[in-house]
């Protein structure tokens, strides 16, 4: 399915598009999705690790689900509203030899999302090139998963038939 691809020069109001017609037989997309997964041994909660996610994530669970939503409301990137239903302090065991007492979140989330938030706090730096969560503290590191399979790319190609490639040419 071929689509158009623009890449800018500069920045603000002097950037060009340089167009680059492409088709999706040109484009390789890798079968990991790039989102890394650390399984927590204390809680038994797999926890993605996501430096895009502001905050720190629990689902709620099936016993939670009868709460009330908080007035404060989260937003996906997808602009979709997330309801929060308080919070619950953890104490997460990722295998990097110290303590990481954190006050996650309760969400409508589909999975525990460790953020940027916990990620700045504890001093925790993420490898995707080598599948790894990197405690700069201890120098210690920890092996996760990229799984494959997964259609959660952030950045996809369109046909160029939008109202927004018409506003780009």
């Amino acid at each position: 399915m071929p689509g158009a691809l623009y890449f800018c020069q500069g920045f603000g109001k002097l950037n060009t598009a340089i167009d680059a017609n492409i088709s999706a037989a040109d484009v390789s997309i890798a079968p990991q999705s790039g989102r890394l997964h650390i399984f927590d041994r204390k809680t038994n909660i797999k926890f993605l690790i996501d430096s895009g996610s502001d905050v720190s994530c629990l689902p709620i669970s099936k016993t939670n689900r009868k709460l009330v939503p908080e007035p404060i409301q989260l937003t996906a990137a997808n602009n979709t509203k997330i309801y929060t239903y308080g919070s619950k302090l953890l104490d997460v065991d990722l295998g990097l030899r110290r303590s990481f007492k954190w006050k996650f979140i309760l969400a409508s989330v589909p999975f525990a999302i460790i953020g940027a938030d916990f990620l700045k706090h504890f001093d925790l730096i993420i490898d995707l090139k080598r599948q790894r969560l990197i405690d700069t503290i201890t120098k210690l590191n920890r092996y996760g998963k990229i799984p494959t399979g997964l259609n959660t790319a952030s950045i996809k190609l369109s046909s160029g038939n939008t109202i927004y490639h018409r506003i780009l040419a």
